[in-house]
Order: structure tokens, then sequence, then C-alpha cells
């Protein structure tokens, strides 16, 4: 397995720095949420005019782009919405592809009171289109454990109906366990075929109704151990990212501090689960 994290953790980090730090401190690659100020790569020259240049630069660096993370959902209130994240959707395949990355994750989506059935019927028919528009890309989906979709067995029924070897699941180890209260074990059994990304960060719960305070990995009691087991028994051997939430939350300790953390830490938990 492999290790990364996104750039939600060094938001004011620039791509020389991201890269150096990622090499000397031994990660394998770099997930792409953000840069800079700017949240939606989209809207920056280092990722469309100016993304072959990128691209070199990263590739000299000896590190690889794990996944690139959009803000598109599955799930749509109403057709606006629909044909916004189809088009955010685009525009996240050609920066997979002009980086050389196999992934494109969007999220699950808020249904805001929509019934589940109707919600699925909607985010079914939405991924659908979505995998049209890959045609021709190298990039593939992959749908995170978010929103009112932490259910696993709702990310399964997803995927599921829309029946593509395009599109796959990201697990967020975090949501499913903190916010739905649901055995890593369930979650594995669930999506476990079609889980090809993950991401990681630990926490501590402040009520019993999925509140938490974010920690440095480890100093939680998300059951991170358990939970690389499950992967190291299901033959998975992707990206184990670091997704440190620095971007939405000031409060949390500097990247200086975090990344080191993570990664001595994580291998300690490969090699003991």
């Amino acid at each position: 397995m492999k290790l990364a994290f996104t750039t939600l953790g060094c938001p004011t980090w620039d791509l020389q720095k991201i890269l150096s730090t990622a090499k000397t401190l031994g990660y394998d690659g770099i997930d792409f949420r953000g840069y800079l100020s700017e949240v939606e790569l989209f809207k920056l020259p280092e990722f469309t005019s100016g993304i072959k240049e990128t691209r070199k630069t990263i590739e000299k660096s000896g590190l690889e782009v794990s996944a690139v993370s959009s803000s598109a959902r599955a799930f749509s209130k109403n057709d606006e919405d629909r044909i916004k994240c189809l088009n955010e959707l685009k525009e996240y395949v050609k920066i997979a592809d002009g980086l050389n990355s196999p992934y494109v994750r969007i999220f699950g989506g808020k249904l805001d009171g929509t019934p589940y059935d109707k919600a699925l019927q909607i985010a079914t028919e939405n991924v659908k289109a979505m995998v049209k528009a890959l045609a021709g890309a190298k990039a593939n989906i992959i749908i995170e454990t978010h929103d009112e979709w932490i259910d696993s067995s709702r990310l399964k029924a997803l995927l599921d109906n829309v029946g593509s070897e395009r599109i796959f699941a990201l697990w967020d180890v975090h949501h499913p366990y903190r916010m739905g209260g649901e055995a890593p074990a369930t979650t594995w059994k669930n999506i476990g075929n079609k889980v090809r990304y993950t991401h990681f960060k630990d926490s501590i719960a402040t009520d019993d109704k999925g509140g938490h305070k974010y920690t440095l990995l480890g100093k939680g009691d998300i059951p991170l151990k358990e939970i690389v087991s499950c992967l190291k028994k299901g033959g998975y051997s992707g990206y184990l990212t670091l997704e440190w939430e620095k971007r939405w939350h000031k409060e949390l300790e500097e990247p200086e501090v975090a990344f080191p953390q993570y990664i001595e830490e994580m291998r300690k938990i490969i090699k003991s689960a």
C-alpha cells in the first residue's frame, strides 16, 4: 500500500513545497483538492493551460497524482445542479488525464429531504451520464462515503445500479464509523470489492450523534488498525491518503506537524495490522 496526502492539509503551500515535502517525508503521491487560495482546480492555469508543465514538474519529483478531488455530486436537487456537476466532472477528468491520475473523486451528495429511493434513482441516472462522459478518457470515477452515503449499503446500491467498471468506491474510513456507527467489517463487506481508494483521518467523539473533534492519527478512537486489517486481508494495494482538513478547520495542527506524524504512525499501523 502507498501513502499520500490531500492538498486540503496545506492550503498555503505552492507546488514546489508540496512536492519537496512529500518526497522528503517518504510519501508516494499527492491528492489535489484545491491549490493555494482556490478550491476548484479547473479555475487555475496550473491545471488547465499550464497543465503540461505541472505534470512535468510532478513527474520530475518522482511522485504520482493519486487522485484529483472534485466537488461534483452524484445526487442533484434539480436540472441546473445536475448539469453543473456533470460539467465539473468533465473538467476534472481532463485534469486527471493531464496529470496521469487514475481517479476523479465525487461525492454522493446531500439528499436535502429527498426520499432515499427517489434520490437513488436520480443519482443512478446522473452517474450513468458521468460514465458516458468518460468515453476516450483514462481516468475513472470514485464516489466517497460521504453525506447521506456514509451508509455503505447505500453506496453499494448506487454502484450496483450503475453497473459500470468505470465507477468505484472511495472509503473515507472516518465517516461511516464516526457518523454512522458502521463497523469497518460491515463497510468492507458491502463495498470492499469496489474500493479503489481511501481517505484516512482520526477523531474523538464529542456527542452520540456523530459530533467529533479531529486529532492527529492514532490520537483518536477510530479503529484504524482494524480498518487497515480489512484492507490488507481484502487484498487492497492502493493509497492510504491522509485527508487533513486544514483548509476547512484552521484550528488543526499545521501540515509541518501532521504530515510527518501521519506517515510515521501509518507505517506502524500497517506493520501491526
